[in-house]
């Protein structure tokens, strides 16, 4: 008999995430387990720079002391998504606050993403993972009035207004609804919004493209560049969130389901 299928999301910690991928799991079908990093992606960064030879779960292993974590650890997975905000903010000393500019942190931080996604490229092998970044952090997937609104398209945050995205964001129309209540649909709408948001920070159009092109511009590495861009030319970080990829990359156009979910004809 086969194995079933596992998906392991390694996750900061926020609740947030939580909620998010296992309402994932529940509508799209999947059996997954949630590790939880409790720091964020530079602390990760930081882990994997002093361990440069281990694969994922090891490096994440050695991070916990905790006997549940590391029973989790210890599951088969056939894939590993590494699920984090962008967080472009971080300081990696309490004296960068006062050394360096926002915009000069933020550019910073981007270059370390874009080293962290080209290590962690593919969910399908356990050593590696796919990373999965958040602009500027998970809470993207609500900064809209609706489940899908044309809105999104410009939606970005000032380097200087990072701090307070998460403020922001509880002014938006889409928190009303509680994430345990999201629908099939209500996913279909979020997933094609961002595809489309993607489409503009790479190749400039807000709109859909066919399946191949998404694998094409789906790549971590280019949309952190193209972020690193806007960062340095504008000062600002563009809204987008890739955790809901997940069943894009996870599923991708078998039996078309990329195509229902973006409509295509």
């Amino acid at each position: 008999m086969d194995t079933p299928s596992k998906i392991l999301f390694v996750v900061e910690g926020e609740r947030t995430e939580r909620l998010l991928v296992n309402r994932l799991s529940e509508v799209f079908e999947v059996s997954s387990e949630i590790f939880a990093v409790r720091g964020n992606i530079y602390k990760l960064y930081q882990a994997v720079k002093d361990d440069p030879f281990s694969g994922i779960v090891e490096v994440l292993s050695e991070m916990t002391d905790c006997e549940s974590d590391k029973a989790i650890l210890a599951n088969v997975f056939t894939d590993v998504f590494l699920v984090f905000d962008c967080d472009a903010q971080h300081t990696m000393n309490p004296d960068e606050a006062h050394s360096m500019t926002a915009r000069e942190i933020a550019v910073r931080n981007m270059g370390i993403v874009r080293k962290m996604a080209g290590r962690f490229d593919e969910s399908t092998d356990p050593e590696r993972g796919k990373l999965l970044v958040n602009y500027p952090m998970v809470e993207s997937f609500r900064d809209c009035d609706d489940f899908f609104d044309m809105s999104y398209a410009d939606a970005a945050v000032a380097v200087d207004s990072l701090r307070s995205y998460k403020n922001h964001v509880a002014t938006r129309r889409l928190v009303r609804f509680h994430i345990k209540d999201y629908s099939p649909t209500n996913f279909s709408d979020l997933i094609r919004m961002n595809v489309f948001k993607l489409n503009k920070i790479v190749r400039g159009s807000f709109g859909a493209c066919p399946y191949g092109e998404f694998l094409s511009i789906n790549d971590q590495r280019e949309i952190a560049k193209k972020e690193s861009d806007l960062v340095r030319q504008d000062s600002v970080v563009s809204v987008l969130n890739t955790l809901l990829f997940f069943p894009l990359e996870y599923f991708g156009n078998a039996n078309g389901f990329y195509d229902k979910v973006l409509e295509m004809p």
